[in-house]
């Protein structure tokens, strides 16, 4: 399978046999690298006069089935887990084994994970990822062919809120808490300014969480 940047490669790739040949921002982030085991990301926040101010740290962890057994039980005091599903692959199949289909292995892994004891007081904030190229799918290959209990219109919202619902539908309801909210996202990650509104809008769920932890709202 070719990887999904693999169009933007091709009509670039005059430049990278260059000797002097510099990867610009937009060549970086229309790279692929695996992730591997748990890598650990640091983010400090400065306030006004440069002291820190905020800490996040966020665990990258690797998607394909070899890789889960090394983090499924590797987090405790999790603020939020974020799950990145690619709408574009409701059509496609796994990378690895080239038979299960790629959105229903992300809906039977994000169940897995989300209905985790260690993660019960943890946010769940599920990046629907990949919007470019699942809006160039939407009305050429179907939705209904691939999902057979897929009964709206085949077009960009009604596909989108099929599938919110189909990831809704995997949180269990506790007795001792009250059901998980999903804060969905819709992103293209090689889009510079969507990844900045979606870290913004994490990190103000992830403060209001806090607050209330601590009996301020």
């Amino acid at each position: 399978q070719l990887i999904d940047t693999a169009e933007y490669l091709f009509d670039h790739m005059q430049h990278y046999w260059t000797d002097d040949y510099v990867p610009t921002f937009a060549d970086l982030i229309h790279s692929r690298q695996r992730t591997t085991g748990v890598n650990k990301i640091r983010f400090e926040l400065p306030d006004k006069q440069g002291a820190v101010e905020e800490v996040y740290e966020i665990f990258d962890v690797g998607g394909q089935k070899n890789e889960r057994r090394k983090w499924m039980h590797f987090f405790d005091n999790t603020a939020a887990i974020i799950f990145v599903a690619a709408l574009s692959g409701y059509n496609q199949l796994l990378w690895e084994d080239n038979r299960n289909n790629r959105m229903r292995e992300a809906i039977g892994l994000f169940r897995g994970i989300v209905n985790l004891d260690v993660f019960s007081q943890s946010h769940a904030i599920m990046f629907l990822n990949k919007s470019d190229l699942f809006d160039r799918k939407v009305g050429i290959h179907s939705v209904k062919e691939h999902f057979k209990d897929f009964d709206g219109k085949e077009e960009k919202e009604p596909i989108i809120e099929f599938f919110k619902q189909k990831f809704r539908d995997q949180v269990r309801e506790r007795r001792d808490t009250p059901k998980k909210v999903i804060h969905f996202h819709v992103t293209c990650a090689t889009d510079s300014d969507c990844v900045q509104k979606m870290f913004e809008s994490c990190r103000t769920i992830i403060i209001r969480q806090e607050l209330i932890y601590q009996g301020f709202l």
